[in-house]
C-alpha cells in the first residue's frame, strides 16, 4: 500500500527529528554568559607585564587598566600599538591592554576585563553533524516517497 505523505516513511520522520534536535543544540551552543577577569599587583622600574585573558577569543565587553603611582612613566600596548604615558596619581587606560613596561617609578596596577563567553561551544559541532545526518535521512525518505508515488501511478 502506498503512503500518501512523506511522513509515512521512517527515514523522513527521523531526519526531521534530527534536524529539529540540531536546531535546539545550535541554540544551546550560542548561549553566552558573562565572565570577569581581575588581576592586581605592583610593578617596579624595568618590569614588563603581559595581560592574558584565558577567554580572550570571546567577545570582550569592557576592559580597563588602572595604574597608581607617585611619579611614573609607562609604555603600554593596546592592539599592538605602543603608547607612552607619564603620570602622577591615578591613570585609567580603557581598552584591552595586552602588555605594559615600566620605564620609571613603581606602579600599583589593577586590570579588569569583562567578556561574554560561549558556555557550550562544542554543541555546535554535534549540531552540525546531526544537521548533515538529518538532511541525508530526510532527503532519502523524500526520494523514496517520490519513487513510490511514481510507481503507484503506473
Amino acid at each position: 500500500m502506498m503512503k500518501s505523505t512523506p511522513f509515512g516513511y521512517s527515514a523522513f520522520k527521523y531526519g526531521l527529528l534530527l534536524l529539529l534536535l540540531a536546531i535546539i543544540l545550535a541554540l544551546g551552543a550560542s548561549y553566552t554568559t558573562p565572565q570577569i577577569y581581575e588581576e592586581s599587583g605592583v610593578l617596579k622600574e624595568g618590569d614588563n607585564k603581559d595581560f592574558y585573558i584565558p577567554y580572550a577569543y570571546n567577545r570582550i565587553i569592557e576592559a580597563n587598566l588602572i595604574l597608581n603611582s607617585k611619579n611614573a612613566t609607562v609604555l603600554y600596548s593596546i592592539d599592538s600599538s605602543p603608547e607612552a604615558a607619564s603620570f602622577e596619581g591615578n591613570l585609567t587606560i580603557p581598552g584591552y591592554v595586552t602588555s605594559i613596561s615600566i620605564i620609571h617609578g613603581n606602579v600599583d596596577y589593577r586590570f579588569y576585563a569583562r567578556a561574554q563567553v560561549y558556555s557550550y561551544p562544542y554543541l555546535g559541532y554535534v549540531a552540525f553533524l546531526l544537521m548533515i545526518i538529518g538532511t541525508v535521512l530526510t532527503f532519502s525518505g523524500y526520494m523514496r516517497f517520490l519513487r513510490d508515488l511514481r510507481g503507484g501511478k503506473r
